[in-house]
């Protein structure tokens, strides 16, 4: 996740989530490749940090959701805004990265 994390796996998503979001960037990436269900803590943790970015003018991008956590994510609260796409390249242009081929 990142240098640093804490000790305790229930606080990793936040600190992550806060360094992400401390890094100056216009979006914060979120891998859910590894991750077959979230938790209501984790959903809670992801949908807060979703308005703390939209609040600043960024943007948190969900990659790899499966069609689970797409629906407990929209299931919890109404979000609009919230940004899921399959792959990292399409994460990349969301945030507003070109690649160049």
């Amino acid at each position: 996740m990142t240098p640093g994390a804490p000790a305790e796996p229930e606080y990793a998503l936040d600190y992550s989530l806060k360094c992400a979001c401390s890094s100056g960037k216009t979006a914060v990436w979120v891998d859910c490749e590894l991750v077959e269900a979230l938790s209501a803590e984790n959903a809670r943790t992801l949908l807060d940090y979703h308005h703390r970015l939209e609040g600043e003018h960024k943007k948190l991008v969900v990659v790899h959701a499966s069609e689970e956590i797409q629906q407990e994510l929209l299931h919890w609260r109404l979000v609009p805004g919230l940004c899921f796409v399959p792959t990292l390249f399409d994460a990349a242009w969301q945030s507003g990265l070109r690649m160049v081929a």
